[in-house]
């Protein structure tokens, strides 16, 4: 062989080696970046895990709460309906109560309608007639009415009545009084 050709042939692989030297630098530090990335890819992978497993956790116990308020909540509405049922069967009770109250309240009125007048006109008799402070003991405490403990002019059909009260009492007996009789 020539020596010619054995430096060529020579020239040739140094080049191919020099040329498969700076792939496999190249490849080498690839492959420590591949490295030092996966490190960084396995903690974001982890902490994806750990992030999943908090959010299942957090599900669970939402749906537990969930299911917990359901079942109160359907307690209460439970609850509420039965009160419901109780208040109408109870408002049905006092209107049919209050019905024969009323029924009963209308008879009695009817029947004590004379009674009633009787025993106004007898008080109205007493009442015309006066009291004699003799009979009555002084009560222990009294209500004073400023028209009663003024001195006025004796009322003209009332007789004795000093207060206004005891003048529209007065009145409204007597129109009573008048109706009944005429």
């Amino acid at each position: 062989m020539s020596p010619v050709l054995s430096l060529f042939l020579d020239v040739l692989v140094m080049g191919g080696l020099a040329a498969t030297i700076y792939f496999t630098l190249k490849l080498s530090r690839s492959l420590n970046n591949f490295r030092d990335h996966r490190k960084e890819f396995e903690g974001l992978m982890t902490e994806l895990n750990q992030n999943i497993e908090h959010a299942y956790e957090a599900l669970a116990a939402l749906r537990e709460g969930a299911n917990r308020t359901g079942s109160d909540l359907e307690e209460h509405l439970e609850d509420a309906r039965v009160l419901v049922d109780e208040l109408k069967l109870m408002t049905q009770s006092g209107n049919s109560v209050a019905e024969r109250m009323s029924m009963l309240a209308d008879e009695i009125r009817s029947d004590e309608d004379d009674e009633v007048d009787e025993q106004l006109y007898r008080g109205l008799e007493t009442f015309e007639k006066g009291f004699d402070e003799e009979d009555y003991e002084s009560p222990s405490f009294a209500i004073h009415d400023r028209e009663f403990d003024e001195p006025s002019a004796p009322g003209g059909d009332a007789g004795g009545l000093q207060s206004q009260a005891e003048r529209e009492l007065y009145e409204a007996l007597q129109r009573r009084k008048k109706t009944s009789n005429g």
